[in-house]
Order: C-alpha cells, then structure tokens, then sequence
C-alpha cells in the first residue's frame, strides 16, 4: 500500500503515523487469504465425497477449461461466476483443481469471517474477506485496494468474485453490482495500461 496514503489518513484524522501503520496491517490480516495446499487437498477430497452424493453429474467444458488453463499461464485472470447457490463457487475451484489450473483467490463476504472454523477453512483454501461497504474509511479502501492490485499483478493467481454481490435466494440471477468490477479494472489500468486481463464469466444452468 502506497506510503502517501497512510500518511494523508494520519494527518487527517490527527493519528501518529505508526498507529495508522498498525491499523493497515491489521486490516491486510483481516483481508488476506493464507491459501495453503494441504488444506485445499483435504477438502478436494471431501467435496468430491459429498458431490457424487448429491449430483449426477457434472457438465464440463473441457475446451473452455484448456483455454483458461492457459490464459492464466499468459495473463491475470478475473472469474465471475454467477452465485444462484452456494455450488457456484465450490464448482469452479473443485474443477480448476481436478484439472491443474492454478487456484483462484476468492472475494468473501466478512460474514463468513464470524463462522468458528469456516473462516479459517475458507481462508486456508484462498478465500479473502471484505466488508459489505467501506462507507468513509479510506485506509481499509486503500489497504484492500493495494491487495487486489497486487493478487493482479503478481500473477500468482486468478481472482475470482460474484458480480451480483450477494447469493441469489431464489436460484435466479440477480442484477449485476459493478462495484468491485470497476475498482478492479481501474487498479489493473492503472499498474499496466498496454497489457491484457480476462474476464471469465461462468453462469449455471
């Protein structure tokens, strides 16, 4: 996260700079995912229980996931699936796994943050979390702000987020929320104007 920022926030709100300092990176704390392969593996295996139990099957693009295979090889990638239930998401990641793409980061609502042992599950699996609405605090928009840019830019994986905002609760597609879309365009535009990014939308049947 840039330095002018954080010290803009000190000065405006009268705080020494070391206490803003701390307070960003307790909010980068807040918000990161800390994926970690082990866990990933382990609750591959149990989705892939529970999935052969409740479904009959699964279509698969296979072409559409060769060529997401290596669009994440080439450029940073943003998933947008639709989130009519809660087997959007989990389909996407449990497919990129059983097929070797790179994992993607996935934005979570903090209410998931408040569940004992699925916050910690989730963020193993690299989920990251982030409020509702960032209202007037500027340093926890920066501070998320820089962490998406960096997820970009690193390349070290796709970011994946749900375009509606919310679950749907009657299994159709909501309206489109372009909150997280546009911030997400405008940081990639700003760090590398000449180069390309790919948007994947991906909406169940």
């Amino acid at each position: 996260m840039g330095a002018p920022l954080v010290i803009q926030v000190a000065e405006e709100s009268s705080r020494e700079l070391k206490d803003v300092q701390k307070e960003a990176q307790e909010l980068l704390e807040e918000i990161g995912h800390k994926m970690a392969l082990p866990a990933v593996r382990s609750l591959a295996l149990v989705l892939r229980s529970v999935l052969r139990r409740i479904l009959k099957g699964v279509f698969v693009n296979k072409p559409g996931l060769e060529k997401l295979k290596e669009a994440v090889r080439q450029w940073p990638v943003v998933l947008l699936p639709s989130h009519r239930s809660y087997l959007d998401f989990i389909l996407v990641t449990y497919l990129m796994f059983e097929h070797n793409i790179t994992l993607p980061s996935i934005a979570a609502g903090q209410d998931f943050m408040n569940m004992a042992g699925v916050s910690s599950l989730l963020r193993r699996s690299g989920a990251f979390f982030l409020r509702r609405t960032f209202g007037s605090d500027k340093l926890y928009k920066a501070v998320f702000t820089a962490y998406v840019q960096t997820l970009l830019c690193s390349g070290d994986s796709p970011i994946e987020f749900f375009i509606e905002g919310t679950r749907s609760r009657t299994a159709k597609s909501l309206h489109p929320k372009y909150g997280f879309v546009t911030s997400t365009d405008t940081a990639w535009r700003k760090l590398w104007k000449h180069h390309h990014q790919h948007w994947v939308p991906s909406i169940s049947p």
